[in-house]
């Protein structure tokens, strides 16, 4: 996977970069032109997350170097 993106020690570092590389790439046909909006004074606690149950895999799978473990 070759996608450009951003290495910052803060999450407003990472805005400030996703708002200079944002948007759409002529060469590459899976990008779309869309607008970056980030709000600093979010409370990103009243997010909610879900997940579909049936997709997760609750247990590691063994692989050859775990096996022995």
């Amino acid at each position: 996977m070759d996608k450009l993106g951003p290495l910052c020690r803060a999450v407003e570092d990472c805005a400030i970069v996703l708002d200079a590389i944002h948007g759409p790439d002529g060469k590459d046909l899976a990008t779309r032109d869309a607008s970056f909006c980030w709000d600093a004074d979010f409370d990103w606690r009243t997010l909610r997350v879900g997940y579909l149950k049936g997709c997760v895999c609750i247990e590691p799978r063994r692989t050859s170097e775990t096996a022995g473990l």
